[in-house]
């Protein structure tokens, strides 16, 4: 405490954090310490251990990383004689150690101890070490050459993995494709293709199409689901432009969920997923008429309630089964404004109050269950977000 410091106190916590043998390993190296030997890392003693063109890439690395800190003279190490650019002589670690600085670290931990500084622990066979080198280095020891990363994002991460379904990030290799193509799409990377994504709803889609994988519940779904939220996208893609909007429910005893889409604001259709194709049911949903519609959750029962002009409304009942949506009946309520008179009609003949009451108690359980309108806030601008909101309500 330099300052003065009066009328005070001052307290200092420490935190111990229990560490395994090899992360205390790796630790001591970020002060230029090797623990296993005893001794500090003497960066001299790399040299001559390896051919003098990866020497080269490695020095060139470790530049291009930092490692030029401060006025420090150029040496006479052969190293440097080697290479085109200026590079500082070797010196002493101070525990500030710059990326260049750590780079070589890692270099002498493996070359003197066969210690990988990711995983924390020795690597015992071959192949092991030559991904190291490729990952670290983007060199292989096969060839005693750099390797071609143009088609990887010039990244050697990538390269391990499509090339030997190895993470790099955890020094192991991937336990399934579908943790390969996770890894490389965090990377914005397409497996099979190369191609970057070009917004995360792609992403999104792209692993639920090709995994069934939903990262947004992190789960794998079943491939019908998948299938229809594909269909259903690529059928509003195709068919509808300018503002699109989407509602998903359960109308059938399935977890397909159904559809009802919409391009503008009178357009509305209902839409299904069957033996691999979408079905849509324009009729019911007519433009200008549709006002709302009632269904009992997986029941197969729907009410749509049709608005016109004046005091005119339809309720039509359907039944959807196997892919088939068949009219159940309907019913009018007509107000007559010369008459002052209330028609109520069921199939196009007029009825009594009892008798229609009676008609929508019969096919109209649906308008005891959930229900939502054309333009409601309940509808959603892509069938991700229509999932996402329905599978949370679940």
């Amino acid at each position: 405490m330099l300052a003065p410091y009066t009328g005070g106190s001052i307290s200092i916590r420490v935190i111990y954090v229990p560490l395994t043998e090899g992360q205390f390993t790796t630790l001591q190296v970020y002060s230029g310490w090797d623990s296993i030997s005893g001794k500090k890392i003497d960066i001299d003693s790399l040299e001559g251990s390896f051919d003098e063109k990866f020497m080269m890439r490695v020095v060139e690395m470790a530049y291009k990383l930092g490692f030029n800190r401060g006025e420090v003279p150029a040496g006479d190490s052969q190293w440097n004689k080697s290479v085109n650019v200026e590079v500082p002589q070797w010196y002493e670690y101070g525990s500030d150690m710059t990326k260049g600085d750590m780079l070589f670290a890692i270099l002498y931990m493996m070359d003197k101890h066969d210690f990988d500084m990711v995983s924390c622990s020795y690597l015992k066979t071959k192949e092991e070490k030559r991904l190291w080198y490729i990952n670290n280095f983007g060199w292989d020891t096969d060839t005693q050459a750099p390797i071609d990363l143009s088609d990887y994002r010039d990244s050697s991460a990538i390269y391990c993995a499509v090339e030997f379904n190895y993470n790099p990030d955890k020094a192991e290799y991937f336990e399934s494709e579908l943790d390969k193509a996770l890894y490389l799409a965090d990377k914005n990377y397409k497996l099979g293709t190369g191609e970057e994504f070009g917004s995360d709803e792609e992403k999104r889609l792209w692993l639920l199409e090709n995994y069934s994988y939903d990262i947004s519940s992190g789960e794998v779904i079943d491939k019908e689901i998948v299938d229809a939220l594909i269909a259903y996208q690529k059928y509003m893609d195709e068919n509808y432009t300018g503002e699109r909007k989407c509602i998903l429910f359960y109308l059938d005893n399935n977890d397909v969920p159904e559809m009802v889409a919409t391009g503008s604001i009178n357009d509305y259709q209902l839409f299904s997923y069957y033996n691999g194709s979408v079905v849509g049911y324009k009729d019911v949903m007519s433009p200008y008429w549709m006002y709302s519609f009632n269904y009992n959750e997986r029941s197969g029962n729907l009410r749509v309630e049709e608005g016109g002009a004046g005091n005119h409304y339809r309720y039509v009942f359907y039944t959807l089964s196997d892919g088939n949506l068949n009219e159940a009946g309907y019913c009018d309520y007509q107000y007559d404004w010369d008459e002052d008179k209330t028609f109520l009609v069921i199939n196009d003949t007029e009825v009594s109050k009892e008798e229609f009451e009676a008609f929508e108690n019969q096919l109209g359980d649906t308008a005891k269950g959930e229900s939502f309108g054309a333009y409601g806030s309940t509808v959603y601008s892509s069938v991700l977000s229509a999932y996402d909101a329905l599978a949370t309500a679940e």
